[in-house]
This record gives structure tokens, C-alpha cells and sequence, in this order.
């Protein structure tokens, strides 16, 4: 599974990434490796109302959760969200359920 992160950071974060955004980036990919994913892209969004997005592979929804805690507990962003990515391949092996609209 991949997941795609986008983030803002705090004013704090902020002065690390302005450091070294090679440091930023391999402080992300050992968090990911820490929970069983990888990173597949990191990009910075300037401009835009995400500072930047993050992709992941080989993480399932414990990782995503234990990443959001650690870094939510931080303090190190002011808003964050997390989307499964589906290729054509597992679009199409999804199989719907049963579903009735309300009222039907």
C-alpha cells in the first residue's frame, strides 16, 4: 500500500528544514523504515497550502497512525492528513460490497 502525507510545518520545523532539507529528508525516510515502509518521493509544495507531500510504500494503517502520533506529539506540524494511493491494479481488484442508499 502507499501512502501519500501532506503536511504544514510549525514555525519550529520550519528552521530545520531551512538547515538542510537532505536532513529533513533522511529523518523521514528512517522514521518511515522505523514503522516497516519506505519512501518512495518526498517534495516540498512553495506556494501551495501543504509545505510538502510525502509518499510511502510497504506501510500499512498501524505504521500510518504510529507516524502521525510521533510526529503530531512533536509539535513539528500545524496540520497534517494521510491518503491511500491505489494504482489501476489494486483499483480494479477492490471489490465493492453491498451497499443500499438511504431510503431505498
Amino acid at each position: 500500500m502507499k501512502i501519500m502525507f501532506e503536511g504544514r510545518y510549525s514555525t519550529t520545523a520550519w528552521a530545520g528544514v531551512n538547515q538542510s532539507a537532505q536532513a529533513r529528508m533522511a529523518a523521514t525516510a528512517a522514521l518511515a523504515e522505523s514503522v516497516g515502509g519506505s519512501v518512495d518521493a518526498m517534495y516540498w509544495c512553495p506556494g501551495d497550502e501543504w509545505d510538502f507531500v510525502l509518499i510511502v510504500s510497504d506501510i500499512d494503517a498501524g505504521g500510518v497512525m504510529a507516524i502521525k502520533k510521533v510526529v503530531g506529539e512533536s509539535g513539528a506540524m500545524v496540520t497534517s492528513r494521510a491518503r491511500v494511493l491505489l494504482d489501476a491494479d489494486e483499483f480494479d481488484a477492490a471489490t465493492p460490497g453491498t451497499y443500499a442508499a438511504p431510503g431505498s
